[in-house]
């Protein structure tokens, strides 16, 4: 009786020890699926939360970008209405009408600006045509000399080497003719300089000098054409 309680009891403990293995592993494999379930739910937790969140950023910025347009239109329709504004203004503001003083005014400065315009031109044909008689003359100046002296002139490079050279022919009978000769020619010069001057705007002062002292020549102030005569 003793002995088979004795077994019995052994029975017992291995049965309760397999019991309990089994209990364990059925304990594990339970939680291991729960872990696996769980692992599975927050994946698709993180997977739905990002794609929330991609949408929320998606749609603030579609808001923001409607928001520029809007704001951007607004700004040129308010351009758009100012530019019709000031063309409206500008059509029914009149032109000022011009009186007949400002109309006559502006007449008379156009005919003033033609003249002067005129007178320009023809100041720059005559200083052309000086410019062009002068380079002639530089051109052949041994010539001109030669041509001047066979008509009576005197060969002489200064007016006072002419005025001396005019006066050689009257020595017999006045001491100092190139003194007469020169002081009436100065007071020729000073008489006619500047008049010739005037009248010939376009020549340098050498060049007036030189046609003056071509008029002298032919002059009746000059002591040789008195002579002469």
């Amino acid at each position: 009786m003793g002995k088979k309680m004795k077994e019995n009891s052994k029975a017992v403990a291995a049965r309760e020890r397999k019991e309990e293995v089994a209990a364990s592993a059925k304990s594990k494999k339970a939680k291991a699926a729960d872990d696996a379930k769980w692992a599975v739910n927050d994946k698709d937790v993180l997977k739905k939360a990002a794609a929330k969140e991609d949408a929320e950023q998606k749609r603030l910025e579609a808001a923001r970008k409607k928001a520029e347009a809007k704001a951007l239109l607004a700004e040129e329709e308010k351009a758009l209405a100012k530019a019709k504004s000031v063309a409206a203004h500008k059509q029914k503001t009149p032109l000022p009408k011009k009186t007949h003083a400002e109309i006559n005014a502006a007449q008379e400065k156009a005919r003033h600006d033609a003249a002067a315009a005129a007178e320009q031109r023809k100041t720059e044909q005559q200083k052309k045509l000086v410019n062009d008689d002068s380079a002639v003359v530089a051109e052949n100046p041994n010539r001109a000399m030669a041509d001047f002296v066979a008509q009576g002139g005197v060969d002489a490079r200064t007016v006072t080497e002419a005025i001396e050279g005019l006066s050689t022919g009257e020595e017999s009978v006045d001491r100092h003719p190139e003194k007469r000769a020169k002081a009436a020619y100065a007071a020729y010069e000073e008489a006619h300089l500047e008049a010739m001057r005037k009248d010939n705007p376009g020549m340098r002062l050498q060049q007036v000098k030189q046609q003056l002292w071509k008029q002298w020549l032919k002059a009746p102030e000059n002591p040789r054409n008195q002579a002469a005569n």
